[in-house]
């Protein structure tokens, strides 16, 4: 029973280490204590980059999105906890709670949408309101990225549960990686299969090399 074990002693640690969002009384994972956060001495505006920040980030106890000045004055904030996104999030093995998952990678329109990627919890796009446009059920993490022709690149995975003759000597069970071609419209176009890739360019012997 190596996976329900495994399961076990991960909901343990998490327990032991963020003991109050375990008992979702208040996040912790995600949150870094305010002495700890660089921060930025008063009068060296000039030595930054003009123009505003845009940044992911927690407020309060939800995650969001917002724009600030170059003063640290917020200029406008998205609010997207998870649970308003996905309230049934059915391609996940479970529900996380909105403390329990962070945003990684975000774009930002001209018109005020944003779309960002919760981690491996789904690509979302909302309006300047924080209203739901489209979202995505994979489990894309880390960078979204916006080309010339207005599609967006991210990076996704699936889980699985068997072996694969596709990739010989890859036990499972195992996640394979995908980077998804998606339409702005929020449909995918094109799955591009890092496995795939590493095993049709005869680099597959990089993956076994430690053993």
């Amino acid at each position: 029973p190596y996976r329900q074990l495994e399961s076990l002693a991960a909901a343990g640690k998490h327990l032991a280490e963020y003991p109050l969002q375990a008992l979702r009384i208040k996040p912790q994972e995600f949150l870094v204590p305010l002495p700890q956060v660089p921060q930025v001495p008063a009068g060296t505006a000039a030595q930054a980059y003009a123009g505003s920040t845009f940044m992911t980030g927690f407020f309060g106890d939800n995650p969001g999105v917002w724009l600030v000045d170059m003063q640290g004055n917020t200029v406008h904030e998205w609010r997207v906890p998870f649970n308003s996104v996905w309230p049934e999030a059915r391609h996940l093995e479970k529900q996380p709670s909105n403390w329990g998952i962070d945003l990684m990678g975000a774009v930002l329109y001209p018109n005020g949408d944003v779309v960002f990627s919760f981690q491996f919890g789904g690509l979302v796009r909302v309006d300047k309101c924080s209203r739901v446009l489209w979202r995505l059920p994979e489990q894309t993490h880390h960078a979204v990225h916006r080309d010339v022709n207005g599609h967006l690149w991210v990076p996704s995975r699936k889980l699985h549960e068997t072996a694969s003759k596709e990739f010989p000597n890859i036990p499972a069970p195992f996640f394979e990686e995908f980077v998804l071609e998606i339409s702005g419209d929020g449909k995918i176009l094109r799955e591009l299969s890092i496995l795939d890739a590493v095993y049709r360019s005869n680099y597959e012997g990089v993956l076994f090399a430690n053993g």
